[in-house]
């Protein structure tokens, strides 16, 4: 049964807060008077109800359903609403703070501990500091998007796992070290979101999921750092006969998972601010860029139109005409049926066309047969290693970035190249400041330098890595 629980929590506020300011908080600012702090919390309250359309007080304790506590979490830190506006003019978001994460949600949290331990958010506290230093996300946002992640899950996605628990599998994908395999499980869930959540919600729990997805794989960045050019033994075999994971209920029907421009551009645009290119004369450590560049919100502009503008050029091939990424409207991969791996683009226009890829550097060139979006590549025309190398001259803080990584403690003492060293070894120059907001400009020129000569395509993945073989 539904009752008020803002004594009850005004009583464990007072209670357990004492060592974190909640005692001096009411003395300040009530004279100690716990029902002045009360009547507060119902104003709060009310101006919340105004918004949203529901108490976030009214609650049934004994019977807590955890969908509730994660509506009311997104609720709390949604923007451009009159209780943000009301928060934001009362002592600077107090409302928001007190009914919050460190608060009001906490004390709902605690009467969720008997969740099974399966259903528990894995690395939830980690994804939410991850998204705060890589993304430079402020708290409020962190913490909205691992809600989004909460959501759609509970109201979404567990119906359509054999586990029970998407949490749970989660925990043991990531137990596997495989990031492929990480994408195995979240690029089809992504789709099903595409087509099953209330369209009040699908881009919240669209970028939610991505965003996740994205922190995982990097968290699993001890693989080695590959050069351009060479050969990957056993993985033309792997990405050929090795199918994606059943991680879904099989299905009977065909169908298809389909992926929108947006959706496309937020994956692609992963995949390329995680590939470092550290070799020859100088390097282009896309991740240590990102991470200097965000340290303002103009360069972050910047750098992020000079990633989405290379890929709004991607080209995708036909039978017979070429398109560019901004030219189409969604990709689709049939699952099943005698078409099963046929891959097909919706234009803007919408025309409909059978996805190609090229074999080799010349003209050749087949349909894509495949069922994961991870087993189409995007490949440089011209490869990145050459730019670099015929460019040298014009990049000359690239070419002190280089000179810094090369000598650093880390480096010398590298042994094979990993792709976490590369990141240990950027953080450590941001640190100590040996680059910063001065050579912003510069980097600037030699970016859109660069960007003249790269070219990029859809592959298929195996045709991308023995083209990279061949050269």
């Amino acid at each position: 049964m539904k009752k008020n629980l803002a004594s009850e929590f005004v009583i464990w506020y007072v209670s357990t807060r004492e060592d974190k300011g909640g005692a001096n908080y009411l003395l300040n600012n009530f004279a100690g008077d716990r029902e002045k702090f009360l009547a507060n919390l119902n104003e709060y309250a009310k101006q919340f109800e105004k918004s949203f359309k529901y108490n976030p007080f009214e609650m049934d304790l004994a019977n807590l359903e955890k969908n509730k506590v994660e509506m009311l979490e997104m609720d709390l830190y949604a923007k451009g609403n009159p209780f943000e506006q009301y928060s934001q003019r009362i002592s600077n978001h107090m409302p928001r703070a007190l009914l919050g994460s460190k608060n009001y949600l906490l004390f709902l949290k605690e009467h969720l501990g008997n969740e099974k331990e399966g259903d528990a958010f894995f690395k939830r506290n980690e994804f939410i500091d991850w998204l705060k230093e890589e993304e430079e996300y402020s708290h409020g946002s962190a913490n909205s998007y691992a809600s989004y992640v909460s959501s759609v899950s509970k109201n979404i996605l567990t119906k359509h796992f054999n586990e029970d628990s998407f949490f749970g599998l989660v925990k043991e994908v990531v137990k596997r070290g495989d990031k492929n395999t990480v994408e195995d499980l979240f690029d089809p869930l992504i789709s099903i979101v595409l087509k099953e959540a209330p369209a009040s919600v699908v881009h919240k729990y669209k970028n939610g999921l991505i965003q996740y997805r994205n922190f995982l794989i990097e968290s699993l960045s001890e693989e080695d750092l590959v050069e351009d050019f060479e050969p990957l033994k056993g993985v033309v075999t792997e990405l050929k006969e090795k199918a994606p994971l059943a991680f879904l209920k099989t299905r009977d029907d065909p169908h298809q998972l389909t992926y929108d421009n947006e959706t496309l551009k937020k994956i692609f645009a992963f995949r390329m601010i995680t590939q470092d290119r550290c070799y020859g004369n100088v390097f282009y450590p896309i991740g240590f860029l990102k991470k200097l560049f965000y340290k303002n919100e103009v360069s972050r502009i910047f750098l992020d139109e000079y990633i989405e503008n290379q890929i709004d050029d991607i080209l995708l091939h036909t039978d017979g005409r070429v398109y560019k990424l901004s030219d189409i409207n969604s990709i689709t991969f049939q699952i099943g049926g005698e078409n099963e791996g046929r891959v097909k683009f919706v234009c803007n226009d919408n025309s409909t066309s059978v996805l190609y890829t090229k074999l080799g550097a010349g003209d050749e060139q087949e349909p894509i047969n495949t069922t994961a979006l991870r087993k189409i590549a995007i490949d440089h025309v011209f490869p990145m290693k050459i730019i670099l190398a015929e460019q040298e001259a014009a990049l000359p803080v690239l070419k002190r970035i280089t000179q810094a990584f090369i000598s650093s403690k880390q480096w010398k003492n590298k042994g094979k190249l990993k792709v976490k060293m590369i990141k240990d070894i950027g953080n450590d120059l941001l640190n100590k400041d040996v680059f910063n907001q001065t050579d912003i400009p510069a980097l600037k020129e030699e970016l859109e330098h660069i960007q003249r000569f790269i070219g990029l395509q859809l592959m298929d993945a195996r045709a991308n890595l023995i083209k990279k073989a061949s050269v």
